[in-house]
């Protein structure tokens, strides 16, 4: 073993202490324990003063094999007008939050995904316990699976939600394939609640009646994506909406008969609703 001598301010050492499994160590846990500790020192080094190139060597200075085995890495430093920064600190202090029963969410300071990917691999290793020179030993524990687990999370795959319904909105594109092995065409509508576009199939037959920018309602099973928003829809039947200036006015209504007003013009109509408020 090669002893690291140099001054005693910059001088940098972390001790992994492996109890093993009922005092047995196997080797392949030292060589995990080693590369994850080692390489997270390296990382958060080069992320430490930002210029992505390490300012430390690290290496085995002592180690104790008898039970528990105990190794300690020790820094050197390799780039004299780096600023010092406390590695061994900022590895400590990340353990330290991973491995506390709260629950985190965000990465510790001067880590990457890889470093809590490495931490991960550690755990794997039973009985560790980190003590650094300065700091407070840190006992690793499940909970740092589940913090690591949670910070790298990834979205649970779902079977998409379809269900029969409708979506109204307003006709963005319409495509038709003539192919006879391929009788089915698509338009997109923006959806007038979410305004999403929203994926439609339908007979060809009926492309003729769509003329974009109509306003339409599709009848047919709606897909939804995991945010609740419908994406696709295969359409049984649609309706076209009319546009404003087309659709009926109290005057029309009344020459068929139908007074909503009771003979009363709009404003009185509107006001008389008001007061039995």
């Amino acid at each position: 073993m090669e002893l690291i001598i140099g001054r005693e301010d910059t001088r940098q050492r972390l001790t992994i202490k492996v109890a093993g499994k009922q005092g047995r160590v196997a080797p392949e846990d030292v060589a995990r324990a080693l590369t994850s500790v080692s390489e997270t020192l390296i990382s958060i080094d080069s992320n430490m003063w930002n210029v992505g190139q390490p300012r430390l060597r690290w290496r085995i200075s002592r180690a104790k094999k008898s039970s528990p085995l105990e190794i300690t890495l020790e820094a050197e430093i390799v780039i004299e007008d780096a600023p010092r920064v406390d590695v061994v600190g900022a590895y400590m202090d990340g353990m330290r939050s991973l491995s506390s029963g709260h629950r985190r969410s965000k990465l510790p300071k001067h880590w990457n995904d890889d470093n809590l990917k490495a931490a991960r691999i550690l755990c794997r290793v039973p009985g560790v316990t980190l003590l650094g020179d300065k700091h407070e030993p840190v006992l690793l524990s499940e909970a740092i699976k589940a913090n690591v687990d949670r910070i790298l999370r990834i979205p649970v795959a779902r079977a998409p939600l379809s269900e029969y319904g409708s979506v109204e909105g307003t006709l963005r594109t319409v495509t038709v394939d003539p192919r006879d092995d391929h009788l089915a065409s698509k338009l997109q509508i923006i959806e007038r609640f979410t305004q999403s576009l929203v994926d439609c199939k339908f007979d060809p037959s009926r492309s003729p009646e769509l003329h974009p920018p109509n306003r339409i309602v599709a009848f047919g099973t709606v897909t939804l994506g995991l945010d609740g928003k419908p994406k696709t829809i295969d359409v049984d039947d649609f309706k076209i909406i009319p546009p404003e200036s087309e659709l009926p006015n109290l005057e029309d209504l009344r020459r068929l008969g139908i007074d909503p007003t009771n003979g009363q013009n709009s404003a009185d109509y509107v006001s008389e609703m008001r007061d039995e408020e």
